[in-house]
């Protein structure tokens, strides 16, 4: 896994699984935020996937995060899979 989609696809799935073995809860919490995740934790939850995606930028780098809708599932868009 040498490039840049082979490395954000397996953040991506990663994150997934995750939240997913966490859904149930995190939709009683936070049903319609969006999670920040980053090497299968959450870091942050947000309002805004346009926030997220800012801080998950600077924060990791491209390619290095994903973000989770609570409660949709998820929308793919290539390497910027997002839950939109």
């Amino acid at each position: 896994m040498d490039n840049l989609f082979d490395k954000a696809t397996e953040e991506i799935k990663g994150n997934y699984e995750v939240y997913k073995s966490q859904q149930t809860e995190m939709e009683k919490t936070h049903f319609g935020k969006y999670l920040l995740m980053h090497k299968g934790k959450v870091d942050l939850i947000l309002n805004d996937s346009e926030d997220a995606y800012q801080v998950g930028c600077k924060k990791f780098g491209i390619g290095k995060f994903s973000i989770h809708k609570v409660g949709e599932k998820p929308v793919d868009i290539g390497v910027h899979t997002l839950n939109l």
